[in-house]
């Protein structure tokens, strides 16, 4: 450098080196992760190209070639670049990536794995079975979610949704809200299971049988009456005494009596002497019979009333008023059978 001071120039003279580099850097790109098909092999069909606006975006801006390449090595010298899509040989794999700028010829390289997700490992279901409710129409309420367990065999990472049909299963969409009202006694729903760390689902049906218990009429149940005479409200009955007219013939049932509509839903508490039962509450009390189906476990309630005497508080016994004649003397006729 020369500066001109006075009627002199004053050199001052030093090194610059200056080092081209062809190679740029670039970031790694995300790992090209595909779900494993049914076969559960662990290996899936890539098309690297999907990755060119990734591998675009990881250098500088330019007009770039990019090529694949199975090992360090040859994404260097440029040779045997991948061509067509690939079957991956490992699980992982990486994939080696060169980035050239067409114009500066400057280079880039860069890399990824090949990844193959499990599928969620699903079993199917044993059938949801529920007894039908009152009304007895084929129709009642399923909780569905307590198939899930069974399903993912215990997997709470994995998320369980049901769907009418198995496009919707397929696709994630218009899952069944929960509980479930059937419309039909038998049904079959189609159940998907999806990891969401890998986006990955299995699909499975489940069959879904409302059983139907045991029928009878509660208008068949007569009250019962244990004629005290002493007015105390209370008396001995033989609670089984209902049975001939409720059951009307019907066997393979196994019949318990409780004294709340809470015992006899859970079948807890039966009524231990029920051919020599003290009622508990004075005059009438309200008895519940819980008839259960052998084969299925669903269970009939019927309540019926037991009376002290029926006579005071099984009747309605009203005043009987008749007009008085012309004479009117108080005195008239009366029908009592009527």
């Amino acid at each position: 450098i020369s500066i001109p001071l006075n009627s002199m120039n004053c050199i001052i003279e030093d090194e610059i080196e200056v080092n081209l580099n062809s190679v740029q850097n670039a970031n790694q790109l995300s790992d090209y992760e595909l779900c494993d098909d049914a076969s559960g092999d662990g290996t899936e069909i890539f098309d690297l190209t999907t990755k060119d606006a990734e591998a675009e975006a990881a250098v500088s801006p330019g007009n770039y070639s990019i090529t694949y390449h199975y090992t360090s090595a040859n994404a260097q010298n440029n040779s045997n670049p991948i061509v067509t899509q690939i079957a991956n040989t490992s699980n992982p794999q990486t994939i080696y990536v060169r980035i050239i700028d067409v114009d500066t010829g400057c280079l880039a390289f860069t890399q990824f794995n090949l990844v193959v997700n499990e599928l969620p490992n699903i079993v199917a279901p044993t059938p949801m079975e529920v007894c039908d409710d009152m009304p007895i129409d084929g129709s009642t309420i399923f909780d569905l979610s307590l198939a899930d367990a069974e399903i993912t065999q215990g997997n709470t990472s994995l998320v369980v949704t049901y769907h009418f049909t198995q496009i919707d299963a397929d696709a994630g969409t218009n899952a069944i809200p929960q509980p479930y009202v059937n419309t039909n006694p038998n049904e079959t729903l189609y159940v998907r299971v999806i990891n969401p760390a890998t986006g990955c689902f299995s699909t499975t049906t489940i069959d879904l049988i409302v059983l139907e218990p045991p029928m009878v009429d509660p208008n068949d149940a007569p009250p019962l009456n244990a004629c005290v005479q002493d007015d105390s409200g209370f008396g001995t009955f033989d609670l089984t005494e209902v049975l001939p007219d409720l059951l009307n013939g019907l066997t393979g049932v196994t019949v318990t009596f409780h004294e709340t509509q809470a015992d006899a839903e859970t079948g807890n508490n039966p009524i231990a002497d029920e051919t020599n039962y003290q009622n508990i509450v004075q005059d009438v009390q309200t008895v519940y019979v819980r008839i259960v189906d052998n084969a299925t476990g669903c269970a009939t309630i019927v309540p019926f009333e037991i009376h002290a005497n029926v006579l005071i508080t099984g009747t309605n016994i009203i005043d009987y008023a008749v007009c008085d004649d012309a004479n009117a003397d108080g005195i008239a006729d009366f029908n009592l059978e009527n």
